[in-house]
């Protein structure tokens, strides 16, 4: 008659005899923003012409099921700088400029995998803009959204909305309202 003891040397010897069980390898990338385009909004806002300048270095990191499903992504961007500026050789243009760092978090998951069509839930953390007279625009946004397209290298593009909001985010009229008076001749 078998006992504990033998049961568990048999549960070992099966388990060690037993081909390991691994999530597919995480993937790691980087890229570099550097785009600059006429915000229409927020020159219409403003009543002169405002342009926006992203740039900085986005860190991507994949993390895969053990079939090869990507399950969940983390976008990070410690050295983002945004500029929003009104070019003096721009017809009413101001010739001032502002600049805020964003160094958030874009954490990701892909419950059903990331395929176009596919869910996505989102949850931004960190400071997202600071601009003069308001305090950052920084805590934890979260929701919901679906993937749009897949580029070549496997990581998904995303549109989605924020459900919920924790810390100091304020209206983008508020915003821009910020950047106007900052930018104002």
């Amino acid at each position: 008659m078998l006992n504990r003891k033998h049961l568990c040397a048999a549960a070992l010897c099966v388990l060690a005899m037993s081909p390991a069980v691994q999530a597919a390898p995480t993937t790691h990338f980087t890229f570099d923003i550097d785009v600059t385009f006429f915000a229409p909004g927020t020159s219409a806002f403003c009543g002169f012409p405002v342009y926006r300048s992203d740039k900085g270095t986005v860190n991507v990191s994949l993390f895969y099921a053990n079939d090869g499903t990507l399950k969940r992504e983390d976008d990070s961007a410690v050295n983002f700088t945004t500029t929003w500026f009104s070019p003096a050789t721009s017809p009413g243009g101001t010739g001032k400029s502002i600049s805020t760092g964003a160094p958030a978090t874009l954490h990701t998951e892909y419950p059903e995998g990331a395929f176009v069509g596919a869910p996505a839930i989102l949850k931004l953390t960190g400071m997202q803009s600071k601009t003069p007279e308001l305090a950052a625009q920084a805590g934890i946004q979260s929701g919901t959204g679906v993937v749009l397209a897949v580029d070549p290298g496997g990581a998904p593009l995303t549109d989605f909305t924020v459900d919920e909001s924790h810390g100091n985010f304020d209206s983008l009229t508020d915003i821009r309202a910020s950047i106007c008076k900052a930018l104002a001749p």
